[in-house]
């Protein structure tokens, strides 16, 4: 999925600056990658609460499905520790 170190950081900050600005998590999108690659990477930082005020869960398919539960915003602090 990821080439290098730098494409990781590039594609986390990309999706935690649409998370930041109000972007609806369905729509974020970003240039290279498949909407369920970024799907993933949310619903992962969801659970590790990296990503907070959004409810996830799977559908029978497996596909991860995002409801606001207020404003979502990402912890900064969370992801250096």
């Amino acid at each position: 999925m990821f080439k290098n170190y730098e494409t990781f950081c590039t594609f986390i900050t990309n999706i935690f600056n649409q998370v930041e600005n109000n972007i609806e998590l369905n729509a974020i999108e970003v240039t290279g990658y498949t909407r369920r690659d970024i799907d993933e990477f949310i619903y992962q930082c969801v659970t590790a609460d990296y990503i907070v005020n959004v409810y996830v869960y799977r559908d029978a398919n497996g596909n991860p499905h995002f409801d606001k539960i207020g404003k979502p915003t990402f912890l900064l602090l969370a992801i250096r520790s």
